[in-house]
């Protein structure tokens, strides 16, 4: 057996040494019991543009089926000046331990491109990954586009945390696609080769791409949006993310006072919190209380208007909707997703019993004139819990490597299979 632990001569001696003596004092399979005792150690986390989920487990060396929660909890990004920041708190009780994680993967809201990555919506500065691998003291570490993790999430969860929206059965080894609309707009494609029996997560920032209005309202909307956040351009994503819905509240608003209607009783409700909003956006857009106001402020419109208690908020879940299918339909007609369509965020599960019983969100997908037929073929799902974790562990687990003895072994015992 050949335990190859450094590149150093006199280290490897040593540890070849060492395994003979194991095998033996104990045989072949009991040295190879030996390497497999025990546990590894590894965190997944999912940080989006408000929270940080960390999750600490532990698997068996020789069961990669076999894994239990150590730790688990949820940190608030404004909390906190950097991720490493964040890491530190979370594991700061197993610093020297032997829980403390050798294997993290962490999802985040933004591209991943290289070294150093820039987590989009949380207000922290760039992250280089090989710095924080050595700070912390890592064996690997990995950082995925969220969506990437999603991806991931999708081809590891059972089919019972999702919901289907139509009737249409997925065909294998077709792609699939993702979309997640909350703090931003995520998209994601997965897909396969002919060849090949795994799925590759292919992560994207398809929700950057140009805001295209479909009428009038939509077109009065944009103008809206570019004015009040003082920008040249407006992408999909500033239209159908959780900022849109106090945007195109306000936007609709106004367009009652032009024809003059009266202010409803659940205006008056909202309406402080709706200027302060409006106010910090014109001052300071980038404030870290921008998105805890915008949190305030959905919580009050997307109840009414799921209850149609307020017509206004009524008329922008409907709106919201109905560009939410739109892009997904856009987003459809590029990839072709016959192996299904997967919406998943909080905002998309505050929309679930709207998306499958009323026909915004359904109508506008279906809206592409003569490739209707085709979408409409197409199956559609609402994923009813965060898999962004569950994405991670796919992809970390992947990664965690078997004990150099043991891969040796095996791939030793395949070589004399070939020869026989």
């Amino acid at each position: 057996c050949f335990f190859f632990s450094s590149r150093r001569r006199h280290t490897r001696q040593r540890s070849v040494s060492w395994a003979r003596r194991c095998v033996q004092e104990t045989g072949t399979w009991g040295f190879l019991k030996i390497q497999m005792e025990g546990s590894t150690y590894y965190l997944i986390g999912d940080i989006g543009g408000t929270n940080a989920r960390f999750t600490l487990k532990k698997i068996a060396k020789s069961d990669k089926k076999n894994k239990a929660v150590v730790k688990e909890g949820v940190l608030t990004t404004v909390d906190y000046p950097s991720l490493d920041a964040a890491l530190e708190k979370f594991l700061s009780d197993y610093i020297g331990k032997p829980e403390y994680p050798k294997y993290v993967c962490i999802g985040i809201a933004g591209p991943v491109d290289g070294d150093k990555v820039k987590i989009t919506n949380a207000h922290w500065p760039e992250v280089s990954i090989a710095a924080i691998k050595v700070k912390l003291h890592f064996d690997e570490f990995f950082m995925l586009n969220d969506f990437e993790a999603n991806g991931y999430g999708v081809l590891a969860m059972p089919s019972t945390m999702y919901t289907p929206i139509t009737t249409n059965v997925q065909i294998e080894g077709k792609p699939k696609i993702l979309l997640g609309t909350g703090t931003g707009l995520g998209e994601c494609i997965v897909t396969k080769s002919p060849d090949s029996p795994n799925y590759v997560v292919f992560p994207c920032e398809g929700g950057h791409v140009d805001f295209a209005a479909k009428d009038e309202m939509e077109f009065g909307f944009m103008q809206y949006v570019k004015k009040t956040l003082k920008i040249h351009r407006v992408s999909c994503e500033r239209c159908c993310c959780g900022l849109a819905i106090p945007l195109m509240y306000n936007y609709l608003y106004i367009l009652e006072k032009k024809i003059g209607l009266p202010d409803s009783p659940f205006h008056k409700k909202i309406q402080e919190n709706l200027e302060f909003l409006l106010a910090l956006l014109e001052k300071d857009p980038k404030n870290e209380i921008v998105n805890k106001k915008i949190d305030e402020v959905n919580k009050q419109i997307f109840p009414a208007g799921l209850s149609k208690e307020d017509s206004l908020c009524q008329r922008t879940v409907e709106m919201f909707a109905s560009l939410y299918g739109a892009e997904t339909g856009n987003f459809a007609l590029k990839t072709l997703p016959f192996g299904g369509i997967y919406l998943l965020s909080t905002i998309t599960l505050k929309l679930k019993d709207h998306i499958m019983k009323e026909r915004s969100f359904l109508d506008a997908f279906l809206a592409k004139g003569r490739m209707s037929p085709l979408l409409a073929k197409m199956p559609i799902y609402i994923v009813d819990q965060d898999i962004g974790q569950l994405g991670a562990e796919e992809f970390v687990v992947r990664h965690i490597k078997q004990p150099t003895i043991l891969r040796n072994f095996i791939l030793k015992k395949k070589k004399k299979k070939k020869k026989k």
